[in-house]
């Protein structure tokens, strides 16, 4: 009745394929009869494969928007810059600030006076043809409390951009401290195991004994 109503004659269903597979149907409603409308048949053909691929090209950008946003660490998108173009709910934890107050701003303005300078010249990096880079650096969020992140980043030089990931290791950080001062206290070594991330730390006196670099040296 309400096809009726509205004056529609025929009703067309339009299958939309993606290589081949049926992935919906697009129901098409008109006021002509059948015999007048076979002559768009060639653009229902079109339709059938550019429709198919836009649906399944937003279905999976739906699912990559939704894997990033389940994941607990920082996942971000900035240019040579350092200016955020995207960054997931959790990256906004972590900063301390809302999305809005993240997108546009460089990461420079979140990062703590000490720490700038290592991370402007690593972005200037990305021009010069860097694949990757990594660093650990002290976010100061709104609240005033500073985070250690340690950050990684993939340069893409054609497209423009960095995609970054970060996590805290602010409880590593201070482990790492207390380590080295209770082994500068006793004038003996320590270390301790990252079981989660199965990495071990020496600390300060460690690498003193064994004539190592703490900061190029991974035991």
């Amino acid at each position: 009745e309400p096809a009726q109503k509205a004056g529609i004659k025929t009703v067309l269903g339009i299958p939309l394929l993606q290589k081949g597979t049926l992935i919906g149907v697009l129901m098409v409603g008109s006021a002509e009869m059948m015999s007048n409308i076979q002559q768009y048949q060639p653009v229902f053909k079109k339709l059938e494969l550019f429709l198919g691929s836009e649906i399944l090209r937003k279905r999976l950008e739906n699912e990559r928007i939704h894997i990033v946003e389940s994941l607990p660490d920082l996942v971000g998108r900035m240019d040579f810059s350092g200016i955020f173009t995207r960054i997931n709910s959790a990256g906004c934890r972590l900063m301390g600030f809302s999305e809005q107050g993240i997108v546009g701003r460089s990461l420079l303005d979140f990062l703590h006076p000490e720490d700038r300078t290592q991370v402007e010249d690593l972005l200037h990096s990305a021009h010069d043809g860097v694949a990757t880079f990594r660093f650990e650096a002290r976010i100061i969020q709104k609240s005033g409390q500073v985070v250690w992140l340690a950050w990684h980043g993939s340069v893409f030089l054609d497209e423009g951009v960095v995609f970054v990931s970060a996590k805290d290791v602010t409880e590593e950080r201070d482990l790492r401290e207390l380590i080295n001062n209770a082994s500068e206290l006793a004038q003996i070594g320590g270390w301790s195991i990252d079981l989660v991330n199965q990495k071990l730390v020496w600390s300060k006196e460690i690498h003193r004994i064994y004539d190592t670099d703490p900061d190029t040296y991974r035991p």
